[in-house]
């Protein structure tokens, strides 16, 4: 009868271990989420400094160059948005609300 209580108590101990790596993995996809939106943010602050730059520098080789940096930084700034959704997608597939 002892065996059949530890028994009993391994496979609660296990389930608990496990419950607690997905809580430790989804407060990790909770935290990318949030990295990859403040990285976009950032991108998408560097792109409007340069766009502002490019409107104030007389020469225009100098405002292209600046405009197509900008516009790098937007792709930037989409690819981080995107990897935030793609996330999200795994939450929501693993049946897990993303927001905090």
């Amino acid at each position: 009868m002892a065996e059949a209580v530890d028994h009993a108590e391994h496979r609660r101990r296990a389930r608990q271990r496990a419950a607690q790596r997905l809580e430790r993995a989804v407060d990790r996809e909770r935290d990318a989420i949030a990295l990859h939106e403040h990285a976009a943010a950032f991108h998408q602050t560097i792109a409007a400094e340069l766009d502002d730059a490019a409107l104030t520098v007389a020469d225009s080789a100098q405002a292209d160059q600046l405009r197509r940096r900008a516009a790098t930084e937007r792709d930037l700034a989409d690819g981080a948005t995107g990897r935030a959704a793609g996330v999200r997608a795994r939450l929501a597939a693993g049946g897990v609300a993303h927001d905090r």
